[in-house]
């Protein structure tokens, strides 16, 4: 995936007031001890990895094509939550466009502002590969009341003629300079080859 333009002008329309995507519905699902499935891609998403554990399985819709896991792991005093989400694209809605959304989700905290926004490499298919993300800095009380500050990233790619999108959201509660890599936790999920 290439990136025009994307710098300034992808900064500037995110810092734009958003307006939220409609709620979807959303049920728990009991997933099974040891891996999960999703169904609709074959992806298989492990119970641990690389420290992490997976708490919770999402689906958001009623054909479970659209789905999210929460993985948490503490480290010391601190704490970070990965939520990786699998779903199909949105007719007429290009990467951009999803992508300001995830960023204008997280920026919806009060106080939240983006500290970081560029293309990464993909962590599970590495440097010829492009994705969006952000980071962004979340001030005390902003995800819940009573809580420390946090960094949120918000990461999305749009795997090329696909229909699919992979998103995760990783959110830490310490400083910059020992935010986990989540890089170990992504490469260990085994994805379905057209999300490579």
């Amino acid at each position: 995936m290439r990136f025009r333009n994307f710098g300034f002008a992808i900064l500037a329309a995110m810092l734009l007031p958003f307006t939220a995507a409609p709620a979807l519905a959303q049920g728990k699902i009991e997933a099974p001890d040891g891996d999960w499935i999703h169904s609709a891609t074959g992806t298989v998403l492990p119970q641990t990895a690389a420290g992490f554990r997976r708490m919770q399985v999402y689906e958001f819709d009623a054909d479970g094509r659209n789905v999210g896991s929460n993985y948490h792991m503490r480290t010391g005093e601190s704490a970070v939550t990965v939520t990786v989400y699998l779903y199909p694209s949105e007719a007429g809605k290009s990467c951009e466009d999803e992508f300001r959304d995830v960023v204008a989700r997280i920026s919806k905290y009060k106080g939240a502002k983006v500290t970081k926004v560029g293309p990464i490499s993909v962590p599970w298919i590495g440097p010829i590969s492009s994705g969006y993300h952000a980071r962004l800095a979340l001030p005390e009380g902003a995800v819940r009341e009573g809580t420390s500050a946090a960094l949120s990233d918000g990461f999305l790619y749009c795997p090329a003629n696909t229909g699919w999108r992979v998103k995760y959201r990783a959110t830490w509660f310490g400083a910059e300079e020992t935010f986990p890599d989540v890089g170990p936790l992504l490469r260990s999920i085994k994805w379905a080859p057209q999300l490579k």
